[in-house]
C-alpha cells in the first residue's frame, strides 16, 4: 500500500501523502462504493486523471480511519471546493501524476497543494507573482515553486473562484529551506486574512499546506 506519509498535526488536523503506483482499476477495488464518488468518477474519462482522483479518495478514507469515521465520498460545490459527504470535517485535496495529498481539519478551513519543480515556472512567473515577489524569487526554481504552491494553498482555502493569484494573494519574502513556514495574505473586496503556510521540499516535489 503506497501510503507515503500520514501525519497527525494535532487532535483536530491531519494530512497525508499517497504515492500513486496503482492503476485506476486497482484503486477502485480499495474504495467502498458510494453514490457521490461513482457519479463524479463516471465523468472522468482520462485513465491517469481517474487514478489521481481515486488515490485522493482512498487516502481520505485511510485518514478518516484515524478518527474512527466512515468515508461516504467527496462532493464539490459550485466553486469546485471539495467536501466530505455526511461529515462536518473540512478537507482540501491536491494531486499530480505521481502523488495525491489530503489535509483535514475538524473545525477550520484548510488548503493543501503539491507541485513538481519545473522549468516552465520561469516563463509564467510574471503571471502569478507581484513585483515584490518577482524580485525576491528571481530565477530560483525552488523559490518560484514555493511561491506558486503557497498561493494555490490560499486559493483553495479561500474556496471561491475569481481570485487573482498575482493581485489578491501575496506571500511575504522568505529564504528557501527544505522545510519552512511563510506568511501569506488574501485581500479581496474589503476581505483580508493572513495565513501561515508550511512547506517542505522532498526531492523535486513541493508540499504546502495551511490549517490556521
Amino acid at each position: 500500500m503506497p501510503l507515503s506519509q500520514l501525519t497527525v498535526i494535532n487532535e483536530d488536523c491531519i494530512w497525508g501523502l499517497w504515492e500513486i503506483t496503482e492503476s485506476a482499476e486497482a484503486l477502485t477495488t480499495q474504495l467502498p462504493p458510494n453514490i457521490h464518488d461513482i457519479h463524479y468518477l463516471a465523468s472522468v474519462t482520462h485513465e491517469g486523471k481517474k487514478a489521481e482522483s481515486l488515490a485522493v479518495r482512498v487516502l481520505a478514507m485511510h485518514m478518516l480511519q484515524e478518527w474512527h469515521c466512515a468515508y461516504w465520498g467527496i462532493i464539490k460545490d459550485e466553486h469546485d471546493k471539495p467536501y466530505l459527504a455526511e461529515l462536518p470535517i473540512h478537507i482540501s485535496i491536491s494531486h499530480t501524476s505521481h502523488y495525491a495529498a489530503v489535509i483535514m481539519h475538524k473545525h477550520q478551513e484548510v488548503g493543501i497543494d503539491i507541485e513538481f519543480i519545473k522549468g516552465k515556472l520561469l516563463r509564467v512567473a510574471h503571471k502569478f507573482l507581484n513585483e515584490q515577489e518577482y524580485q525576491d524569487a528571481g530565477d530560483d526554481l525552488q523559490k518560484l515553486g514555493i511561491y506558486w504552491s503557497a498561493k494555490e494553498v490560499l486559493y483553495k482555502k479561500y474556496g471561491r473562484r475569481q481570485l487573482s493569484l498575482k493581485e489578491e494573494i501575496s506571500i511575504s519574502p522568505f529564504k528557501v529551506s527544505t522545510f519552512g513556514t511563510i506568511r501569506g495574505t488574501v485581500e479581496k473586496n474589503g476581505y483580508s486574512i493572513q495565513n501561515e503556510i508550511i512547506y517542505m521540499i522532498i526531492d523535486n516535489l513541493i508540499i504546502s499546506f495551511s490549517f490556521e
